[in-house]
């Protein structure tokens, strides 16, 4: 984004780059460095659809007055790499001599990553049915240009601009003042000039120093309750969000997710102190088992504009496909996704960006931990304004401007028998010998937070922590349910589905059918199909209902690991075995039999079949495939004797003959 106008007022010729050659005084920025004032251009950094809007300040006398007093038309080209796009006529006061320009238009512009914009001034027409006049103007420094928003198309390895997230309704300012007010951050210069940034009780690290003698006890001083100096109650919130799961979220709960409100038994004292942040807190779902997705969509289908604060946690596997895209990519990868969430690690969490718990969360057997913005960053500043022996002393100290030069906020000042906090110096004048005011917060150790967890939808108090306690995430689904699903059933683990009837013990497991039983099993997707049973299987996803699997294999009740008994004759040849058969018995008393074998793959490595001949006319072929897989050092196998037989096992790749024989 950004915001440029001209320096100082000059005369512009028709066909003249108009110089717009300032974009940091005043209220100009620039914040992602993208217009160059010595060029007068914009370069676009990214591919994306752009609003420019050009306000024109400027002035045109004419030598010799109109017969008529008329509007005039001022022409504006805009030029993308160096080619005219469009042009904006931008129209003055009615006059017969003098014209003057205090107006804007706006344009969009679709433009690829570098493509430059800038803007000439290319004539002038009297009147609205007027013709085109080559008058130079004088451009004054009223003339601004500014973008106030883009929407960007981000493509995979795509450098974001950040400073592009920046415009005239969220600011750098902004931006670092949440990130402050999230962590707790206390700012302190150094002696080089830079800022350190370091989380409240990361900061008070410094030395120790001995002030018994500096204060004066002559002049009057007072130690008051840090209590009755506070507010309350303290209210800690991201700003409300505009998307349909924010919305739906304070309509059920009144509240704003994440939020977390804190109070001091103080009831004289009644001023809120609001802490609230720029960013729009995010929601997470789990729409399948084990994958997490931040959500934030709106009623037209779009996503929802604001600042948003994610914690990116890497790159997770995916035990089985699992392809999200709006177009499908060349090369898809679907072996694991990003996660970016709310929390730093959906999997085995133990940190959250938000103030507090939420009341519910859309997850499914979800460990939820207490180790939050509050009571990770805040927990012994709330602690230290709530604890009833908290106190601050104002008193006078003789401050040398040695003492000065080598004062730290972070250091511990020992006095009155105690160790103290600087908090503030009032009117400190180091040409002066004298006295000076000084405020201090007495120094007390608070144990930080003990970090707790509890599986979301068993609620309940966070006491671990006595200060104001937050409370656990009531609504969702516990680890273990009476009833997981759309009806009676078992489930214990993190599994998820609507389906029913169903008995689930494992984790990850997806069931959206009936009368299923899934048992010591992970990752395995049922999907809609009913009637199946998996033992021991894992990061399998299930390819026909109504069967049994064991260990990612299918099996049948007839001959477990094996299968049917299946006669055929001349008239079923070529006869194609599937994987349920095991004995295949063939009749080949009117003519010859050839038994085709299913292609061996992972999925019925170790699969066995025996073929025999039962009559002594005609011959049986054995082959796999389309023809070309092997069996042994051959494509097919023929067998002539009668009760001849032949067992094989498919290794994944060809068959092999383990015994023959009649």
């Amino acid at each position: 984004m950004f915001y440029a106008g001209v320096s100082s007022s000059g005369v512009t010729a028709t066909g003249s780059t108009i110089q717009i050659d300032d974009d940091s005084s005043g209220s100009f920025y620039d914040n992602g460095g993208n217009f160059d004032t010595g060029a007068y251009a914009y370069t676009a950094p990214a591919k994306a659809n752009y609003t420019f809007n050009f306000k024109l300040e400027a002035v045109y006398n004419e030598p010799t007055p109109r017969a008529i007093s008329d509007i005039m038309g001022a022409f504006i080209d805009v030029y993308v790499n160096g080619v005219k796009d469009i042009t904006l006529n931008i129209f003055s006061n009615n006059s017969t001599d003098t014209w003057i320009w205090n107006d804007f238009e706006s344009t969009s512009l679709n433009l690829d990553l570098n493509d430059v914009v800038t803007f000439r001034y290319s004539g002038m027409k009297f009147g609205i049915q007027g013709i085109s006049e080559n008058n130079s103007i004088t451009i004054a420094t009223g003339t601004e240009v500014f973008n106030t928003s883009y929407a960007q198309t981000l493509g995979n390895n795509r450098t974001v601009d950040f400073g592009a997230f920046f415009n005239d309704e969220h600011t750098q300012k902004d931006f670092l003042l949440s990130l402050v007010r999230m962590f707790n951050l206390y700012i302190e210069q150094l002696d080089d000039g830079k800022l350190r940034f370091v989380p409240r009780d990361d900061f008070y690290s410094g030395s120790e120093i001995d002030w018994s003698q500096k204060l004066d006890y002559n002049q009057a001083h007072e130690i008051l309750p840090m209590g009755d100096l506070q507010n309350n109650p303290y209210k800690f919130t991201y700003s409300e969000g505009d998307d349909l799961e924010n919305e739906d979220y304070k309509t059920l709960s009144g509240r704003i997710y994440g939020d977390r409100t804190i109070r001091v038994d103080n009831d004289f004292i009644k001023n809120e102190k609001k802490i609230e942040l720029v960013f729009q807190p995010t929601q997470f779902i789990e729409p399948k088992a084990k994958r997490y997705y931040s959500i934030m969509s709106t009623d037209k289908g779009e996503t929802a504009a604001g600042l948003r604060i994610l914690y990116y946690s890497g790159t997770q596997t995916l035990g089985s496909p699992y392809i999200l895209y709006d177009t499908t990519p060349i090369s898809p990868n679907i072996s694991y996704y990003p996660v970016s969430t709310h929390v730093d690690d959906p999997y085995n969490m133990s940190f959250d960006l938000l103030f507090g718990m939420p009341k519910r969360i859309n997850t499914y057997g979800f460990t939820y931990s207490n180790q939050n913005l509050i009571n990770v960053y805040y927990y012994r500043t709330l602690a230290e304004i709530i604890d009833k022996d908290s106190k601050l002393f104002r008193g006078y100290f003789r401050i040398t401007p040695a003492d000065f030069q080598k004062l730290r906020f972070n250091s511990l000042y020992f006095f009155e028998g105690q160790y103290w906090k600087l908090n503030k110096i009032f009117d400190y004048n180091p040409q002066s010998d004298g006295l000076t005011k000084c405020e201090f917060l007495l120094s007390v150790f608070y144990e930080p937070s003990t970090t707790g967890s509890r599986f979301v939808g068993e609620g309940g108090f966070d006491t671990d922590n006595v200060f104001n306690p937050d409370v656990y995430v009531p609504q969702g689904r516990p680890k273990f349910l009476p009833s997981p699903n759309g009806s009676d059933g078992v489930n214990a683990g993190d599994n998820i589905g609507d389906g029913g009837d169903s008995v689930l013990t494992g984790d990850g497991i997806e069931n959206y059918g009936h009368f299923n039983m899934v048992v010591g099993s992970e990752n395995v997707s049922v999907g809609t199909f009913d009637k199946v049973t998996a033992l021991n299987c894992t990061d399998f996803e299930i390819p026909e209902g109504e069967r049994v699997y064991v260990e990612n294999y299918p099996v049948v009740g007839a001959w477990l690991g094996s299968g049917k008994v299946v006669n055929i004759d001349d008239t079923d040849s070529p006869y194609l075995a599937t994987y349920d058969d095991y004995l295949i018995l063939c009749d080949t008393t009117n003519g010859s039999i050839t038994v085709t074998l299913p292609t061996p793959s992972d999925s019925n490595k170790g699969k066995m079949y025996v073929v025999k001949k039962t009559q002594s006319a005609n011959s049986v072929t054995i082959n796999a495939g389309d023809g070309s897989v092997l069996i042994d050092d051959a494509t097919s196998h023929s067998d002539n004797a009668k009760n001849g037989y032949d067992q094989v096992m498919s290794d994944g790749t060809q068959y092999w003959i383990i015994t023959h024989g009649h």
